[in-house]
Order: C-alpha cells, then sequence, then structure tokens
C-alpha cells in the first residue's frame, strides 16, 4: 500500500463512524493547467470507493488563467459521472483565496447545465447500507 494511501487509512476511523468522504479537487496552476482527473487521481479515487462510502468532492475549483474555464467545468463535471460512480456530490469552490477560483460567466452556465443532468439526482444517493 502507497505511503498516501496509508495517510488515509490511517484517518479513516471506520464505516460505523462515516457516512460520507470528502475530497478536495483544486486545478490551481495556471502554468500547469490540469484535467480533473489528474486533479482527482485514478488511484486515489479507486482507493476512497473501495471504503464503501459515498464520496464527496467537497471542494473543487478551477482557476480561470491557462485555460478554459468553462470546458473545465464540463469535462469535471463528464468525468464525475462517467468514471467514478461513488461520487454523489459535488460542492463548487467559487470565491477568490490563494487562487481565484470565481466561475467566469461561461463557467457558471457550464456548471449550471451540467448540474441539471438527470444523473445527479438525490435518487440514486443511498448512504447507510
Amino acid at each position: 500500500m502507497p505511503t498516501d494511501q496509508q495517510s488515509l487509512l490511517a484517518a479513516f476511523p471506520g464505516r460505523d463512524y462515516v457516512d460520507w468522504i470528502g475530497v478536495s479537487a483544486l486545478n490551481q496552476n495556471p502554468r500547469a493547467w490540469l484535467t480533473a482527473e489528474q486533479v482527482f487521481g485514478p488511484s486515489s479515487y479507486r482507493f476512497l470507493a473501495s471504503l464503501g462510502r459515498p464520496l464527496m468532492v467537497a471542494e473543487i475549483g478551477s482557476v480561470a488563467d491557462g485555460g478554459d474555464q468553462a470546458g473545465w467545468v464540463t469535462d469535471a463535471m463528464t468525468y464525475f459521472r462517467q468514471a467514478t460512480p461513488e461520487v454523489k456530490a459535488v460542492v463548487w469552490l467559487d470565491f477568490d483565496v490563494n487562487n481565484d477560483y470565481v466561475l467566469d460567466p461561461a463557467a457558471g452556465e457550464a456548471l449550471a447545465e451540467a448540474a441539471h443532468d438527470p444523473w445527479w439526482t438525490a435518487k440514486r444517493i443511498r448512504v447507510r447500507q
């Protein structure tokens, strides 16, 4: 087991105490633009999904500098829907903290369009199994 997975497992108290697992995924460097898949990390995702709890991307965002923010939003939401079925909720960081993650108008429209996809309905979420 890689060290990062050992650290994650050490912080996980067990299914009796955890209903959701939350992670952050930020595309924050305009000089090294990353896709949502690269930011989220397939190996970390598979490991977290193996813990048997729904996943929430509790903080996701992308800077606008360095690429197409609206395209990044669309690609991220498509990636979550198609490749990460355990992701049941996504919370977009729309704030200027250390980096400016505020959605430009086109990115805001892309997020609104993606959020209306029927796949994101609450009917498919079962927290306790």
